[in-house]
């Protein structure tokens, strides 16, 4: 009997520590665009145990012309007028305990209009690997967004 409480106590712990460690993703980070070098702030949120990450903020918000820059590569012409401001980037990944990552989604890159394959994992504390890919990671880009909260 005291066996099994202890089991049931250490996989009740175990469950909380993973739950805890894949929630570890969520908040919002400053990201520095590739080329462009344009500041963003994206938040990444916790949608049923699925991750996701949006556009929340930009330097700049507006183009020459001080119209709200658009989503304006997007394949979808019907996407093509939404404010970059909504745009969610990564969809669909899921915490991998056992790597310790975040995988299985893809990564939008609205510069382009393309979406990629992405791994998502902790540098350091504050410091979060974003590697967008074709095929297998090896072949990919990596961005490190900052954590800000």
């Amino acid at each position: 009997m005291v066996k099994a409480l202890l089991f049931i106590s250490f996989l009740l712990t175990s469950i909380t520590f993973q739950a805890q460690n894949s929630d570890r993703i969520v908040g919002t980070y400053r990201v520095i665009g590739d080329k462009s070098k344009e500041v963003s702030n994206v938040k990444i949120t916790n949608q049923g145990g699925i991750y996701q990450a949006q556009i929340v903020w930009l330097e700049h918000p507006t183009d020459a012309k001080g119209q709200l820059k658009t989503d304006t590569k997007n394949p979808d012409a019907s996407l093509r007028t939404r404010p970059l401001t909504d745009v969610v980037v990564i969809k669909g990944i899921k915490y991998d305990s056992k790597n310790n990552q975040w995988t299985g989604g893809t990564i939008y890159d609205p510069a382009s209009g393309k979406t990629y394959d992405v791994l998502v994992e902790f540098q350091d504390d504050t410091n979060l690997k974003v590697r967008g890919y074709k095929g297998t990671p090896a072949f990919g880009k990596t961005m490190i967004w900052k954590k800000i909260d």
